[in-house]
């Protein structure tokens, strides 16, 4: 293979820097999974081209978006539940001024693991030991006091 040819009045392309790809342990932002990465894991389990996987993948965003946006809870068993909440309005501080703010009334996602994921380490917020117990899912359709 030849060795590709520069003029010398051009540099050669420099390579891409690598992308952030998730967590860190110390807190940074080391290994994150982006859309592209759903749409191509989609692509690849499923056998379909790219192109429908990201319609899939975009139709599957835009319907959670509208059920949120309407106020519903969205339960995805095995994975999770998502759910809006209302966030009383507050008091806040200008950091550069130290004058006090008015911070408004609004509404915040709140997401609560499911099971397979709580078995693989993941907890929520606020869960209790009386979250969890043996008899299915006898916690689902509960207070979301716990979300």
């Amino acid at each position: 293979m030849a060795a590709k040819f520069y003029p010398a009045t051009r540099k050669p392309p420099r390579p891409a820097p690598p992308r952030p790809t998730g967590i860190a342990t110390d807190g940074g932002w080391k290994n994150s999974v982006i859309k592209l990465d759903i749409v191509n894991r989609v692509a690849e389990r499923t056998g379909v081209p790219k192109m429908k996987a990201e319609q899939a993948v975009d139709a599957l965003f835009h319907s959670m978006k509208e059920a949120l946006a309407r106020g519903e809870r969205i339960e995805l068993r095995g994975f999770g539940v998502f759910v809006v909440k209302p966030r009383k309005r507050g008091v806040g501080r200008n950091p550069r001024t130290g004058e006090e703010v008015a911070i408004p009334s609004g509404k915040t996602i709140r997401f609560k693991p499911g099971k397979e994921l709580q078995a693989r380490g993941f907890a929520g917020e606020d869960d209790h030991d009386e979250d969890h117990d043996d008899a299915g899912d006898a916690d689902r359709g509960s207070s979301d006091s716990t979300l």
